[in-house]
């Protein structure tokens, strides 16, 4: 009977332990700072703009002088997603367009609350 006992207990601490999952933060895509993003300029050339931000995520086949570089992240056990997206069009070789949706608060940390 303290064997069966034993089982049961054993049993039960097995299955109360899988009931805490952890869940890791998901960051995909272009991590862009806010340092890359001031040496980003009209007039770049496409290898300048990939040495300064990276490869783009996303490249448009109907439409080859865009680049789009995608960042997504995910807060472990939030359901809220952060998603930032910024938009470099090319002319003749050179950025001639910069659509940018991450604002520079989203890049710079936040600074320290003053206690008063």
């Amino acid at each position: 009977m303290r064997r069966f006992l034993g089982m049961v207990f054993l049993f039960i601490a097995a299955s109360l332990a899988g009931c805490s999952v952890y869940h890791l933060d998901v960051e995909q895509g272009n991590v862009i700072t806010a340092d890359r993003m001031k040496q980003l300029q009209l007039g770049m050339t496409k290898l300048q703009v990939q040495e300064t931000l990276g490869s783009p995520v996303l490249d448009n086949v109907l439409n080859g002088n865009c680049w789009y570089f995608v960042y997504h992240f995910q807060k472990g056990s939030s359901k809220q997603m952060i998603r930032k997206n910024l938009v470099v069009c090319f002319s003749s070789g050179r950025v001639s367009q910069i659509n940018d949706h991450y604002p520079l608060s989203f890049l710079t940390p936040a600074p320290p609350l003053s206690k008063h």
